[in-house]
């Protein structure tokens, strides 16, 4: 908490070739900002370098207009890959995140991960920050949904989201333990081991941690709970995919 009793809220996110959602990118940190700017302090840490469009100039002007943005040079040169599981991408991501997680101020009260092609609201981040403020949460993740063009809803993000060693799955009921509230602590939250695309968690069991080439995002989880704490998946809160 900085000296105007605000909490610090470090927010990172990576950007390649990203003109066509750069924009609504910046308009909801913008909307967050006025509305939620009373209570947190926003940090923001955006990778740039690789891309071939516009996506680092429009960056650029940001920077310029707003004090809270830090841009950090990722540039590796690599070949681009869509979301894929391929060790050449996983390398490209751990050298571009690492470079981003080092960048993380010491007095950060709050650390959220976040791809940059999300679908989210200013509802959801304030929702997702609120468990770890006030909710007795250490780390938080949403559901990663895609909605189809047929208007199905899938879950995107099964490679990172694990609960129990048993994967996420696309298709309704996404997970085994998802089929009875049972299992929810409060009807809503399941335990997770790993979680990705966007986790929120208090700064004290991140900083520090490190990408490895094979567990990228999961690398940080475990570091979650290597340091005492634990994650879980919010199931009321639903962030869209691309």
């Amino acid at each position: 908490m900085n000296r105007s009793g605000k909490l610090k809220v470090t927010i990172l996110s990576a950007f390649r070739d990203a003109e066509s959602y750069v924009g609504k990118y910046i308009n909801r940190i913008i909307d967050f900002i006025t509305l939620c700017g009373n209570k947190y302090d926003v940090n923001l840490l955006l990778g740039t370098g690789d891309s071939r469009d516009s996506t680092d100039s429009v960056l650029l002007v940001f920077k310029k207009l707003a004090h809270y943005v830090e841009l950090v040079d990722v540039y590796h040169g690599g070949p681009s890959f869509g979301s894929i599981v391929h060790p050449v991408r996983f390398r490209q991501l751990a050298y571009v995140w690492n470079r981003l997680w080092r960048r993380i101020p010491e007095d950060s009260d709050i650390v959220v991960f976040m791809e940059s092609d999300l679908d989210w609201s200013v509802l959801d981040l304030r929702v997702l920050l609120n468990h770890v403020v006030c909710g007795g949460f250490v780390a938080v993740a949403p559901m990663i949904i895609h909605r189809e063009s047929n208007g199905n809803e899938i879950f995107r993000d099964t490679w990172a989201y694990v609960a129990d060693g048993v994967h996420f799955q696309n298709g309704w009921p996404y997970h085994p333990n998802l089929v009875d509230k049972q299992n929810l602590r409060d009807g809503r939250f399941l335990k997770l081991e790993s979680a990705g695309s966007l986790v929120v968690s208090l700064a004290p069991y991140v900083i520090g941690a490190e990408f490895t080439e094979v567990g990228l995002i999961k690398d940080i989880c475990s570091t979650i709970y290597s340091r005492g704490g634990d994650l879980w998946l919010d199931t009321s809160t639903k962030v869209y995919h691309p």
